[in-house]
């Protein structure tokens, strides 16, 4: 394992859009973790509501809210390590540079609602700019981490130069003993065409206790190699929600970087296991941002079959077996815009 004292330095980006009860016991653990050169960077989202998700997570830096954590996850029977300082800045001020970085938590406040790729790129930049960063480890506000599942990451990622992304272990927080994802396989069939969940709802028996190809990584626990991704450039913030991560990954793939899980790294997602319900927004995102991906990337006839049989799919179990007109029309909507390149948020 790696030596504690050398730990290269990692920064880690939380996106967060009206939702500091999930943030804060995600910060919880993360400042529970055996690691010791980490810097945290929060990206305001949230609009309107900015100030009040700020004044909430002041008054936890404080102590005056005391957080209920959850009992269940043995990472909260470790002492928390002292809270951090908290430093505001402003869209503009993200490329400043911060000293003491390691007492530090910083949080950016975007001027709108850039979306998750947006929201991460923000916190890019603010990492780079402090020049002393290796590692950004992309991390969802509805997790909680295991107190060696940074160090797990890091000792993956230095195992070859040409990795550029490791992900975690995902189980579920609400059915732990559940495999949430351990990554993406990609399928040319033409009745199961794209990328297909590895582990999903599966019991963990250990039966992924080893290293498994995966040809994308989970995005909701993520570690980047900092120095590869300037040969990438950032995430696509025109796609909005849904899809951007795998477009950026396949650019990555196509540059010959090796991706890798790392099983010893186990994080929890409050992705729920035992619902299925999807939204009229995200349902138009997931649709229109899947045909822009494949048509860009897998353009061949065969995969334009695929795609077509995916979408068949999409229209039958969101609308026609739900018997919703509403989202039937959502589906419609994506799949012409999609046709025509319109991307961005709606």
């Amino acid at each position: 394992m790696t030596d504690n004292i050398n730990h290269p330095y990692v920064g880690i980006i939380l996106v967060n859009y009206n939702s500091h009860d999930l943030l804060i016991e995600c910060l919880e653990s993360i400042y529970r973790i055996d690691y010791e050169n980490f810097h945290v960077v929060i990206v305001e989202n949230s609009e309107q509501n900015q100030n009040n998700e700020i004044e909430t997570l002041t008054k936890w830096l404080k102590n005056d809210i005391i957080f209920q954590l959850n009992q269940n996850f043995k990472i909260f029977n470790y002492p928390l390590k002292r809270k951090p300082d908290l430093v505001v800045l402003s869209e503009e001020e993200r490329f400043n540079k911060i000293s003491k970085i390691e007492s530090k938590l910083i949080i950016i406040k975007s001027k709108k609602n850039r979306g998750f790729a947006g929201g991460c790129n923000l916190g890019i930049d603010y990492i780079k700019a402090q020049e002393c960063f290796e590692f950004i480890w992309l991390l969802n506000t509805d997790t909680v981490v295991e107190r060696d599942s940074l160090l797990a990451l890091v000792d993956k990622a230095n195992e070859s130069d040409n990795i550029i992304a490791v992900s975690s272990k995902l189980r579920y927080y609400d059915q732990p003993e559940r495999i949430n994802l351990i990554g993406g396989k990609f399928s040319n069939s033409i009745i199961k065409f794209g990328y297909l969940p590895i582990g999903h709802m599966e019991i963990d028996t250990g039966q992924y206790d080893k290293d498994i190809k995966i040809d994308t990584p989970a995005m909701a626990s993520c570690l980047i190699n900092l120095k590869l991704i300037n040969e990438i450039g950032l995430m696509r913030e025109d796609y909005f929600l849904y899809s951007e991560d795998v477009e950026w990954f396949e650019r990555m793939k196509r540059k010959g970087f090796e991706f890798k899980y790392e099983y010893k790294s186990l994080v929890y997602h409050k992705e729920s296991a035992t619902t299925s319900k999807i939204s009229e927004k995200t349902l138009y995102y997931y649709v229109r941002n899947k045909i822009h991906f494949f048509l860009t990337y897998y353009p061949e006839p065969k995969y334009k079959i695929g795609l077509f049989i995916s979408l068949l799919r999409d229209i039958y179990g969101n609308a026609i077996k739900r018997w919703k007109i509403k989202n039937l029309i959502v589906i419609i909507k994506a799949i012409i815009d999609g046709l025509k390149n319109k991307l961005g948020q709606i």
